[in-house]
C-alpha cells in the first residue's frame, strides 16, 4: 500500500525568503556552476562573487608557486630514478591540471555571478568589467 507523500513542514525561523527572480544568468548551461546559480539571489550574489574571487586568487597563487613542479628532475641517472621521475611527473601533472580545470570553472561561475548582478540591477554594465 502506498502512502501519500508528506508536505515539508512550513519554514520557521528568521531566514528571509526572496521571491525567485527569473534572470538569464540562472538558466542552466550544462556547466559546473549550474547548481551554484540555483542558490543565488539578489541578497547573496555579491557576497558569493567575492568569496569565489578570493578562492580564484588563492588558487592562482598556488599554481604559480607550483609551476616548477611541471618539470621535476630525476634523483639520479639509474633506471629506477628515470621510471620514478616519469611516474611522479604524471601524478603531479594530473594534480596541477585538475586545479587548472577547477580554476576555469570558478572563472565561469564568476562571469555568471557578474551577469546576475547586472541583471539584478546591483551593478551597471559599465562597471561589470571592474567587478571581475
Amino acid at each position: 500500500m502506498r502512502t501519500a507523500a508528506r508536505e515539508p513542514p512550513p519554514r520557521t525561523g528568521t531566514t528571509p525568503t526572496f521571491p525567485a527572480v527569473d534572470i538569464d544568468a540562472r538558466v542552466p548551461r550544462g556547466t559546473a556552476s549550474d547548481s551554484l546559480m540555483t542558490q543565488i539571489n539578489i541578497s547573496n550574489v555579491l557576497e558569493v562573487h567575492a568569496a569565489l574571487e578570493h578562492q580564484i586568487h588563492s588558487i592562482q597563487t598556488a599554481i604559480i608557486k607550483a609551476a616548477p613542479l611541471r618539470n621535476i628532475p630525476r634523483c639520479g641517472d639509474d633506471l629506477v630514478s628515470r621510471d620514478a621521475q616519469k611516474m611522479f611527473q604524471a601524478k603531479i601533472d594530473h594534480i596541477l591540471d585538475t586545479h587548472d580545470v577547477y580554476l576555469a570553472e570558478l572563472h565561469e561561475a564568476c562571469t555568471r555571478l557578474k551577469d546576475a548582478a547586472v541583471q539584478y540591477g546591483l551593478i551597471e554594465d559599465e562597471t561589470a568589467e571592474s567587478f571581475r
